[in-house]
């Protein structure tokens, strides 16, 4: 009884969030912002294709209990497109590093673009009925992403991180599309855990995706 849809949104000039809409059989109970790890799509997460076991298939089953989700689609660390095929130039950056590169240099980070793609799933969200609380969720690469998101915007009622949290030291030895420059200063994981407030806040312990 589910249906699953194709969605694109504009996030800034030029940059779009896209991946699956998710709406439940009944009448939505709230909606969901779903931010998979960089190595699992939205379509995998919605059922639609193989590649996850049926209890790591979160959007499909949340859709089930009510939920209206959408599963944003992160920048994975492949690198079929780390080109540029006007001058012939090809490189095996992972996708995620080739971002970083470009984007560090005008003060701006794959994190960043993220985060902002996972508050524009929010107003789409709160845009299709107001009334509906609203989570966000994620795992791995998007469980970091959900903990910076869902501390910045007081709409977000409650969020779930899985795989992601905790000492942030040793971000040097980490993939370097995660350096956030100053980060550790101030905003540690504890710290911007903080900034949720009385919001709800589950940290989930689990096995942190390899790379």
């Amino acid at each position: 009884g589910l249906k699953a849809f194709s969605v694109r949104y504009e996030s800034l000039p030029g940059v779009y969030g896209e991946g699956v809409l998710l709406e439940p059989a009944g009448e939505a109970k709230a909606s969901v912002v779903l931010l998979p790890d960089a190595a699992h799509t939205p379509e995998q997460h919605a059922g639609l294709v193989p590649g996850l076991p049926q209890q790591a298939r979160l959007g499909a089953a949340l859709a089930e209990k009510g939920c209206r989700v959408i599963c944003v689609a992160l920048l994975d660390r492949e690198s079929r497109f780390s080109s540029n095929p006007e001058i012939q130039r090809f490189t095996n950056l992972p996708h995620r590093e080739f971002l970083y590169r470009g984007s560090y240099e005008m003060g701006r980070t794959p994190t960043g673009y993220e985060v902002v793609k996972a508050l524009a799933a929010v107003d789409n969200l709160l845009a299709k009925d107001r009334k509906l609380p609203v989570a966000m969720v994620g795992h791995g690469e998007g469980g970091r992403i959900a903990l910076y998101a869902g501390a910045l915007d007081n709409r977000v009622s409650a969020t779930l991180v899985s795989g992601a949290f905790g000492p942030r030291e040793s971000m040097w030895q980490e993939p370097i599309d995660r350096n956030l420059w100053g980060i550790l200063l101030e905003h540690g994981d504890a710290q911007v855990a903080d900034f949720h407030g009385d919001r709800g806040l589950v940290i989930e312990t689990s096995q942190v995706p390899a790379w």
